[in-house]
Order: structure tokens, then sequence, then C-alpha cells
């Protein structure tokens, strides 16, 4: 009895771990990242990434990981380290430096209500162009 008692604690510390998984691939190119994100009937031209290799990357893992209704992978984009973001997140906050990369895209150096115009370090920025390939988008 003892031994069906001890296993049903341990399945249930683990269990948490195991429902909320996701896997992390950092880096990758512009166009890896953008079709990740965008759906099938999408022509997708002039991908562009001003990031970090190790602030953005392509998770995979639990659609409901966490409660949340997610899909089974997308993209996912940092001012730190992507791989960070797979857990454990036990803390109020987690932080991981990437340094060598200052780039400051310049239509987000006004931030509201500074007054005037400041850079806005570590961004992580996805530019592309997209036309669907159908005559109508829901």
């Amino acid at each position: 009895m003892k031994k069906i008692t001890y296993t049903f604690f341990l399945f249930l510390i683990v269990l948490p771990k195991l429902y909320g998984q996701i896997t992390i691939a950092p880096g990758g190119t512009a166009l890896q990242i953008v079709t990740n994100l965008v759906a099938s009937g999408i022509t997708v031209t002039n991908p562009i990434l001003n990031c970090d290799a190790a602030a953005y990357g392509i998770y995979t893992g639990n659609p409901q990981a966490g409660g949340a209704q997610l899909s089974n992978g997308g993209i996912i984009m940092t001012s730190g380290s992507a791989a960070g973001a797979d857990g454990p997140n036990s803390s109020g906050s987690t932080s991981t430096a990437v340094t060598g990369f200052d780039f400051s895209d310049p239509h987000l150096t006004t931030q509201p209500g500074s007054g005037s115009p400041a850079p806005a370090r570590d961004n992580c920025v996805l530019e592309f162009d997209m036309r669907p390939s159908c005559s109508s988008l829901n």
C-alpha cells in the first residue's frame, strides 16, 4: 500500500512539469520564422529579422500548456534568451543577457510620454510582406 501511495504522490509532483513542456529551437532564418507564423494560403516575401540569434526561435510542444490554448508550435521572440522560456519558470522573472547585439528600430525610438526620441535597445523585430493566394481571408 505504501508503494502505491508513494507512486501516486510522485505522479502528482511530476505531472505538472510534463503537462506544460515546450521545446525551443533558438535561431533560424527569417523565412523559417515567418513560415512558422503564417497560415497556409499566404505568400510571404522580403522577410527581414533584426534580432540576436539567441533571442528568437521556434517552439513546439503541448498545445494546452499551462491551461492556455496554444498551437502545436510557433515562434518566440524575446529581448533576452529564447531558450529561457521553456522553464522552469518558478520565479516572478527570469533574465538571460544577450550581449553584442545593439539594434534600435527607428519606429520604436519615440516612446509615449517621453517627449523626445530615445533609442529602444535590445529589439527583436520581424518584418515581411504577405499576399493572400485566395480571394478572401477569415
